[in-house]
């Protein structure tokens, strides 16, 4: 198994973490004697550069995924945009992918465009109206990828 660069930052992330938390739980003045030993000067300089740079650092990694997948999802829908094709096709299969936005389910939906030409694609939908297998959508799809298609918004 092959872990994702997310994934070993993760890991290491967490592994600072209960290093910390460690360091905290033995020492009997905890975190606080740390930085205190540091003196004033170089306190200063680690609260007012190392700490928002910290957090800084955190929240690019806690967005990237989402932004990168917004960057995507973008470039596909442009080139769709330009040389895709409105076609009908039918629900194969229908994924929670246990993502939720304004109540709003975010789901993995297999679509069968013609006999044997098969895509997936994740959009998200009302939650009083979530597809089921067998319904018949509306979507655009690249001719020369087909596994390359996307729903219909109406």
């Amino acid at each position: 198994m092959k872990m994702s660069f997310w994934a070993w930052f993760g890991l290491i992330v967490g592994l600072a973490g209960a290093a910390i938390g460690i360091y905290a739980s033995i020492n009997p003045m905890g975190v606080g004697k740390l930085f205190l030993s540091m003196g004033v000067d170089n306190m200063v300089n680690l609260m007012s550069f190392g700490i928002p740079l910290l957090v800084l650092v955190i929240m690019g990694a806690a967005f990237a995924p989402f932004i990168a997948s917004a960057m995507k999802n973008a470039q596909k829908k442009k080139r769709l945009a330009l040389v895709g094709v409105k076609g009908k096709a039918k629900i194969l299969s229908v994924q929670d992918t246990g993502l939720t936005v304004n109540n709003n389910p975010y789901i993995r939906v297999t679509v069968e465009m013609k006999p044997g030409s098969q895509a997936t694609f994740q959009t998200m939908v009302s939650r009083v109206a979530i597809p089921r297998a067998g319904d018949m959508i509306e979507v655009i799809y690249d001719p020369a990828d087909p596994s390359v298609v996307m729903p219909v918004m109406s």
